[in-house]
């Protein structure tokens, strides 16, 4: 075959070398376009939000990501307080607002894609709100009241159980009339009655966790859990509350709510301040734009 000159070569070189610089240019221009993709917010496929209509019975919020309608998810009589807690997946009491959120009530409909994670579900439902209520915020650290639950100095004086029997459930009340949980189904019954100055409460817990009983049946301050106790606990509570209105001398012989918790069930509260992050409203629409 017929040799190259050293001008050929160097002709190949460099069609070789623009050639190669063309590909590495057309594959960033590819990421880059890449990157604007992935780099747009996410949105529901649709959303609806309007004037919360009168009541209708339905659930108030349902649907989404694990659940049962997870392409559909629809919030009912929501305040926009409702929502941040719901998009931000934070508590009440981390939510700080000079400008009233907790007033105007609002039903919501949002479509979403298939296979939508729970992390991406709420970046769509905080761009919805951002979009909707131009809501804008900032979050920081504060010390926040809390009640502190931990294991009184005696321990715990409720046992940790697994399955529930009728022997069991019928040994938890002195008084066969109240109505009863069904053997081995997890929940609370609550029965009250009035005697002098106070309203007395009986109630029957069933295969609960202490974390989230307190947190029920507690409702003055935020629970923070201290107890390093994950299991399910099966008993009953009896304690009483002041009557509003009534004279002071007028008493009754059931305990506080936190004096039964101490004595029946072995968990104390101790009030203190405790850091948290809290989510800051610095400004908000309170009517949604149109959808």
């Amino acid at each position: 075959p017929e040799m190259l000159d050293y001008k050929d070569f160097r002709f190949i070189k460099l069609a070789i070398f623009t050639a190669l610089a063309v590909c590495l240019f057309v594959g960033a221009v590819g990421l880059a376009q890449g990157n604007v993709e992935t780099s747009r917010p996410l949105v529901f496929e649709a959303a609806t939000i309007k004037p919360s209509q009168p009541p209708s019975g339905v659930q108030p919020d349902h649907g989404g990501p694990g659940t049962d309608s997870p392409t559909l998810y629809f919030q009912y009589e929501a305040s926009i307080q409702d929502m941040i807690r719901r998009a931000w997946n934070v508590k009440m009491f981390q939510i700080a607002s000079t400008i009233p959120i907790d007033r105007e009530r609002f039903d919501l409909v949002a479509r979403l894609p298939a296979g939508t994670s729970r992390e991406d579900f709420r970046e769509m439902f905080r761009n919805l709100l951002i979009d909707r209520f131009a809501l804008k915020t900032h979050t920081e650290t504060r010390d926040v009241l809390v009640d502190e639950m931990i294991v009184n100095e005696k321990g715990l004086r409720v046992k940790e159980v697994r399955d529930v029997s009728s022997s069991d459930l019928a040994a938890s009340s002195n008084n066969q009339d109240w109505r009863r949980l069904q053997p081995g189904i997890p929940g609370v019954v609550l029965k009250q009655a009035i005697q002098g100055g106070c309203i007395v409460f009986h109630l029957e817990v069933q295969q609960q966790t202490l974390a989230d009983f307190v947190r029920w049946v507690h409702t003055d301050l935020p629970v923070v859990d201290h107890t390093q106790s994950t299991g399910k606990y099966t008993f009953t509570l009896d304690y009483a509350n002041d009557r509003p209105g009534t004279k002071s001398n007028e008493t009754c012989d059931a305990p506080s709510l936190e004096e039964a918790l101490r004595s029946q069930v072995g968990v104390a509260l101790v009030k203190r301040k405790l850091p948290f992050a809290v989510l800051v409203v610095d400004s908000v629409n309170r009517n949604p734009s149109e959808n």
